[in-house]
């Protein structure tokens, strides 16, 4: 049996490139992970603000949109009027605040908790015509370094801190008239 040389199987230096070529690639995934485990703890940092923003939103949007309260303020819900008939009814059930649209036919056409760990939720109009201002009391867990929301307070107790929201909206929809 003779082999020819040449013909059979890698050279010694091609698997050395090989062996370094692979390398490589795992010293850039490795990297990149890194970096991609970094910025998820920086999201999870930030993310705690985000959710009571986007409630804040909601209920600016909403406020902002409606004709008027169809119930009486108090730590109730809070039954918005819209220019199309429809109504939006926010209320804390079960420690979540929940954010309920109801078609101008009476039916539900959808329900979402849109901020969990609410101890408290009210809800009043001031004397200016239209202004309707909201406090909202929430547990989250404590993010060190993680943002502030403009307008919040907090109370801290063993990694769980309590953070209220005094918020003041103005209606601005007329009837007949839709404001987006």
């Amino acid at each position: 049996m003779s082999h020819r040389s040449g013909s059979a199987g890698f050279s010694l230096l091609e698997v050395l490139v090989a062996l370094l070529v692979v390398g490589l690639i795992l010293l850039l995934a490795v990297q990149l992970l890194g970096e991609v485990q970094t910025t998820f703890v920086e999201v999870q940092r930030t993310l705690p603000d985000s959710v009571p923003q986007f409630a804040v939103q909601l209920l600016r949007h909403d406020i902002q949109r409606s004709r008027g309260t169809l119930t009486s303020q108090g730590n109730g819900p809070l039954a918005l009027a819209l220019p199309d008939g429809s109504q939006i009814v926010y209320d804390e059930w079960l420690g979540e605040l929940i954010r309920t649209v109801i078609a101008p036919d009476g039916s539900v056409s959808g329900r979402r908790a849109v901020l969990r760990g609410v101890r408290l939720w009210s809800w009043q109009h001031t004397f200016a015509p239209g202004l309707v201002q909201l406090q909202i009391v929430y547990r989250r867990h404590r993010h060190p370094g993680g943002r502030r929301l403009g307008g919040v307070r907090s109370v801290q107790e063993s990694g769980i801190e309590d953070e209220v929201l005094a918020l003041r909206f103005t209606q601005r929809a007329r009837p007949g008239r839709s404001v987006f």
